[in-house]
């Protein structure tokens, strides 16, 4: 959150934004925290403040003020812990633990006025974030608190007081940044500071920061019953009485419903276009449904809890998505909040999937209803310092609902290589028809846009189809997600994304999947994601591409090590006269799947040799067409930027010709060569003979390369990675598989370094400036 903090007076904020029916009284302040000394310890300066604004009643009988010296909330790291926070008396606190879904103010404590500070209102350089590791320490500290409040609770804003010995801030936060007020002397000067906490026991939920287009659902309540009956209820089986294939989605509700989250009601708009959509899908219209208080605009409600999944931090657009119900039909839907970036001249995420709806897009959501919540905006960013160095860093966000009727699994959940390959397809088929039909192009092809939703095929088998979601950047801004980014645009932060970025995004994220599920000759995962994936270089003060990734794609070859050993996937080793592997170790999905696996190695001079797995093919193949378009884009960017000269290499001839790629390895020993050879003539027979960077001018090629490729992919190839792991650390000799990841990671959301670009960046452990996904 580099560079996200304003200073502003303090009378500034007062008169702006803290307001409420009636006048502080009269009474004289004076001398309210005389029993505060400056050599105090922190516990003993927490114990005296709330002891002073405790016995003058300050916050009313709506508040009380409660100090937690010693515990948090246990999820909490234990230097995040919070001191103290404002609650309604009617909560009780059990459990010994801050009820972040019912704090309405945090109050930190800091013993010293100076070195605990994690503000500087005098520094030299005009550096009002200070730089001293303790206090950026103090100033995370804040943050957490911020940000935990924004995630358990509806918030357009929110307030805390730092209190730094004999001093304290005031600080307000949204969606932009935070504005921070001058360091005010609590002790001789108390006047202000009790105004603000007698101001804020008396405001209203709403001047305190909170939504009111999101409604507490009491227990007890219709709405509360029907949410535990919908979680309860399984949905209706199939005739041979078979789990509904769409039953996870009731689970993902279920799990919702956990402690410590309250649930809500919240409205979302509804157009003249969602009604429509309504009334096509449930048969009836929907305009019965409820209105906002002005009674002006139609809005649908939904009922939700905890969050599906959600993006960290106070900075950016703090998604959240849910599983909610929709409250007309009681069917489950999923439901995006979100703070999207108020930009002139950019349709809303809603207005361009409803825009690909009605040109007939395959495999992308459908929009029940979407819309801005009650013109809520940021307002930090109108207190940016016109002559700050950060000008023009903040950004305007707006408050922003969008609710679709698929609800999807993440990407990670796929069954096999197969089921993995046919979600990419299906992906694939979703972006050609929104640039070939609507002129669209995604721009943020991630592995968190690609979801899957569960399909029962004709052959009575439990598959998965494609979904690509995630549509709010498809217009013509620099963005995307880091680590799918090409290696081209991360070069080059003024690159306009064409078709071969979004391409190669498509092929980073079939790697990302693969690396961590597919068994490899990979000795590290974890350093190669970092590597490949977060990795970055510094070129002229800028963040760009990392050198492995750029390798790959400049020359063809994805290397796993500094030696520059090729990356292999193998096919899980099964169970054999020389191999005492047990499968189940080594294979996940669905248990009615049937395990038609062959023998994963064979027995030569009494050695196990692994087999290739036929994905090297894509790999292979893809990695050749963006190194001959890499090598031809470089010699025509002088010339001519969008022009692009076709070398004569065939499509795939790079696969049967390389000298390096299989087989040539003592330590790992391939396939033979007549069984790969004729992989590759398989995967040749589908593809028109074409030069190879000519396969990226559209999506055809990608996509019968894929499709060619997977008609020889074996079902029940995942790789259980954390078994994987600990077998390999039991024995390292005896299997011949990837010290895999322990857990998987997802790419984190934050800010790109440039101010004039939002992009998602990785979270990486060299100096960057940070946001939030």
């Amino acid at each position: 959150m580099g560079e996200r903090f304003v200073q502003v007076e303090l009378e500034e904020l007062m008169d702006n934004y803290v307001r409420c029916t009636g006048d502080p009284p009269e009474e004289d302040w004076q001398g309210m925290f005389d029993s505060i000394e400056k050599d105090m310890s922190e516990t003993e300066v927490r114990r005296k403040f709330m002891e002073a604004i405790t016995k003058k009643n300050i916050l009313g009988d709506d508040y009380k003020a409660i100090s937690l010296p010693s515990w948090g909330d246990p999820s909490d790291p234990p230097r995040y812990r919070p001191d103290a926070g404002v609650y309604p008396t009617s909560v009780a606190l059990t459990h010994e633990r801050t009820i972040w879904e019912m704090k309405r103010l945090s109050v930190e404590f800091r013993k010293e006025q100076f070195k605990d500070d994690p503000f500087d209102d005098d520094d030299p350089l005009d550096l009002f974030e200070a730089t001293c590791p303790k206090r950026q320490a103090k100033r995370f500290q804040s943050m957490h608190s911020a940000s935990e409040i924004f995630l358990r609770q509806h918030r357009c804003f929110l307030y805390s007081v730092i209190i730094l010995g004999t001093s304290a801030r005031i600080v307000r936060w949204d969606r932009s940044g935070a504005m921070v007020t001058r360091r005010l002397d609590s002790k001789e000067e108390p006047q202000t500071l009790c105004d603000f906490l007698w101001y804020f026991g008396r405001m209203s939920a709403e001047d305190q920061g909170y939504d009111p287009s999101a409604v507490p659902v009491a227990k007890g309540s219709d709405d509360y019953d029907l949410m535990d009956k919908k979680a309860k209820e399984e949905l209706p089986r199939d005739e041979n009485n078979n789990e509904n294939v769409r039953d996870y989605v009731r689970r993902y509700f279920k799990r919702s419903l956990a402690d410590g989250w309250q649930r809500f009601k919240v409205e979302v708009p509804l157009d003249e276009v969602s009604e429509d959509t309504y009334a096509k899908i449930y048969g009836h219209g929907a305009g019965d449904g409820p209105t906002t208080s002005t009674g002006e605009e139609k809005t649908r409600t939904f009922l939700i809890c905890k969050p599906h999944f959600s993006t960290s931090g106070v900075v950016g657009r703090g998604t959240r998505g849910y599983v909610a119900i929709d409250c007309a039909t009681k069917d489950f839907v999923f439901l995006k909040d979100t703070w999207r970036i108020d930009l002139p001249d950019t349709e809303r995420e809603g207005d361009v999937l409803q825009t690909l709806n009605k040109n007939g897009v395959r495999n992308i959501p459908t929009v029940l209803c979407h819309g801005d919540i009650l013109a809520q905006y940021t307002e930090t960013q109108n207190y940016e310092i016109e002559e700050s160095p950060a000008r023009n860093r903040l950004k305007t966000y707006c408050h922003y609902r969008l609710v679709e009727k698929e609800v999807g699994q993440a990407l990670e959940e796929f069954y096999d290589s197969q089921d993995l390959v046919s979600v990419v397809v299906d992906c694939l088929f979703a972006h050609s028809d929104a640039v070939e039909k609507a002129g669209i192009l995604h721009r943020d092809i991630s592995s968190g846009n690609l979801l899957m939703v569960k399909e029962k095929w004709p052959d009575g088998s439990i598959r998965h189809s494609g979904l690509l979601n995630d549509w709010e950047l498809s217009k013509e801004i620099p963005v995307g997600t880091w680590q799918f980014l090409s290696a081209m645009s991360l070069n080059d932060k003024y690159k306009q994304i064409v078709l071969q970025d979004d391409l190669e995004s498509f092929f980073h994220v079939l790697l990302y999947m693969a690396i961590q599920y597919l068994p490899s000759n990979c000795p590290d995962v974890d350093k190669f994601i970092e590597s490949f994936f977060d990795g970055a270089s510094i070129t002229d003060g800028d963040y760009t591409c990392g050198s492995t990734k750029m390798y790959a794609m400049e020359n063809g070859k994805i290397r796993i090590d500094i030696a520059r050993e090729r990356l292999q996937f193998y096919l899980p080793l099964e169970v054999g006269s020389n191999n005492t592997a047990s499968p189940s170790i080594y294979r996940t999905g669905p248990s009615d799947h049937p395990d038609n696996i062959k023998d994963r190695a064979v027995t030569i001079s009494g050695r196990t040799r692994r087999i290739i797995h036929p994905i090297n093919i894509i790999f292979t193949a893809l990695s050749s067409w963006f190194s001959a378009y890499y090598e031809e884009r470089s010699r025509s960017l002088q010339a001519r930027d969008d022009v692009f000269i076709i070398p004569s290499i065939s499509a795939l001839q790079t696969v049967a010709e390389a000298d390096d790629g299989y087989g040539d390895d003592p330590q790992i020993l391939a396939m033979d060569p007549e069984t790969i050879e004729a992989r590759i003539s398989a995967a040749k027979a589908n593809l028109k003979d074409t030069k190879s960077a000519e396969n990226l001018a559209s999506h055809g090629p990608m996509i019968q390369l894929l499709r060619s490729v997977r008609q020889n992919l074996q079902k029940n190839d995942k790789v259980d990675v954390r078994a994987v792991q600990a077998r390999n650390f039991a024995n390292r000799n005896q299997v011949v598989v990837p010290a895999a990841l322990a857990s998987i990671r997802s790419p984190s959301k934050r800010d790109y370094p440039d101010p004039e670009r939002e992009v998602d960046a990785p979270p990486l452990k060299r100096p960057r400036i940070s946001q939030n996904e």
